[in-house]
C-alpha cells in the first residue's frame, strides 16, 4: 500500500514538473511572437527636389532620384539613398507624430540625427499627395523631395 501511495505521489510530482515546463515554454513562445511585431519598411522614390535657405525663396526644381526607406531597421531609422549615389542614415530620436498643415494636408513628422551629427526633422506628407521635407536645424535649410 505504501509503495502504491509513493508511486502516485511520484507520478503527480512528475506530471506537475512536465506541466510547469510546458507552461514556461508556452509563455516564452507567446512573448517572442508578440515581440516580433516589426513594422515593414516603406520605400518612397522621388525624381526631383528643391531647397530653401532661411528666409530665401525656394530654388528651382532639380532632377535627381532620391529614395527614402522609412523604418529601415528595428530602431525605425530612415535611410536616404541620394541622387549622387551616396546614402545617409537618419537616426530616429522621436516617434512619428500625426499632423495637418494650415491647408489641411496630412503628414507625419519625427526628429532625427544625421551621420554628420546635425539634427533635423523629417515631415512626410501623406495626403493629398506624398512628398517629404527635411528640415535642418531651426529651418536654416529645408529640402523638399517630390515627383513632377
Amino acid at each position: 500500500m505504501l509503495d502504491r501511495l509513493s508511486a502516485q505521489k511520484q507520478f503527480k510530482i512528475s506530471f506537475l514538473r512536465k506541466l510547469s515546463v510546458f507552461l514556461i515554454m508556452f509563455l516564452q513562445g507567446s512573448c517572442i511572437l508578440f515581440s516580433q511585431n516589426e513594422v515593414e519598411p516603406i520605400r518612397i522614390v522621388f525624381n526631383q527636389y528643391a531647397t530653401k535657405e532661411a528666409n530665401d525663396e525656394w530654388s528651382e526644381w532639380k532632377s535627381g532620384q532620391n529614395i527614402f526607406i522609412l523604418d529601415y531597421n528595428s530602431n525605425g531609422d530612415l535611410m536616404h539613398f541620394k541622387s549622387g549615389g551616396s546614402k545617409e542614415l537618419y537616426i530616429k530620436r522621436t516617434a512619428w507624430v500625426d499632423g495637418k498643415d494650415k491647408n489641411g494636408n496630412d503628414y507625419i513628422i519625427a526628429d532625427f540625427i544625421l551621420s554628420t551629427g546635425a539634427e533635423c526633422r523629417v515631415q512626410v506628407y501623406t495626403k493629398p499627395r506624398v512628398f517629404i521635407k527635411v528640415i535642418l536645424g531651426e529651418g536654416d535649410l529645408i529640402i523638399q523631395f517630390d515627383n513632377s
